[in-house]
């Protein structure tokens, strides 16, 4: 079997895995892990700050949603939502029209490898939890050659390292497609070679514990209590120690000057 084969075979993979997931969540069908997401607060309000001010730009959302292209369009930026999932573009694509946002937004099943959009075309690529399920360095080649001069791709994704996510993703194989990689420092080496500027700040190193409190039956208001302390520790640990930052769970990253 080529490598190409062996690729188009993942592809497949992943386009089944991310169809049967949206196909779940459109008849209301949400994944155990979805109940704790909210530890990740800090992080999410980080990530959309690094997408504020884009009206006029052409931003490329990869893996898209509602929540990543619709809020955008909105604001008068010019985006397009692309997946590998159909049934998600479908879903965007039904969404755009509801809200008459024909004239910024658009939705299109597209090789998140492969972009296929001309040379320096695109100001902004965003991507939150998708670059974990790609080859990383085929998809940021593609990235940088399509990026205009001055752009930037801004991404959230989850680190490899922290033990109780690891552990988690060890006990719960069918929660997520056999390719999926969480990012580790190759990962970052590959962001250098494509990219002049990586500004990096990890999250979440302390919070997971308020997720474990969470799922604990009556226990939610607790945990939304508790999060503010968790996260204050975990801005003043890694004040202190930055170097466990490789050992959170999330990453929020924004690569700035594309290499030609």
């Amino acid at each position: 079997m080529t490598r190409n084969e062996n690729r188009e075979e993942r592809l497949a993979r992943e386009a089944v895995f991310q169809d049967t997931r949206m196909a779940n969540a459109l008849v209301g069908k949400l994944e155990f892990r979805d109940k704790f997401y909210f530890i990740n607060r800090e992080a999410i309000s980080a990530f959309a700050q690094l997408q504020q001010g884009l009206a006029g730009k052409r931003v490329v959302v990869v893996g898209c949603s509602d929540a990543g292209v619709t809020p955008l369009a909105r604001e008068g930026v010019f985006v397009e939502g692309i997946d590998i999932s159909s049934v998600s573009i479908q879903k965007l694509a039904d969404s755009i029209k509801k809200e008459g946002l024909g004239q910024y937004a658009s939705a299109r099943v597209m090789d998140a490898e492969s972009l296929e959009y001309p040379d320096a075309s695109i100001d902004v690529i965003s991507c939150a939890g998708v670059l974990h399920h790609l080859d990383t360095e085929r998809a940021l080649r593609s990235w940088a050659r399509c990026l205009r001069s001055g752009g930037s791709a801004v991404l959230f994704e989850p680190l490899a390292l922290h033990p109780v996510a690891a552990t988690f993703r060890f006990l719960t194989p069918s929660m997520r497609s056999p390719d999926e990689h969480p990012l580790r420092e190759r990962d970052f080496k590959i962001m250098r070679r494509f990219f002049s500027r990586i500004e990096r700040r990890n999250y979440s190193l302390v919070t997971p514990v308020v997720a474990g409190i969470a799922v604990i039956p009556g226990c939610r208001r607790l945990a939304d209590w508790l999060l503010p302390c968790f996260e204050l520790a975990d801005r003043a640990i890694l004040s202190v120690l930055p170097f466990m930052g490789r050992l959170c769970w999330v990453t929020v990253v924004r690569l700035s000057d594309p290499i030609a």
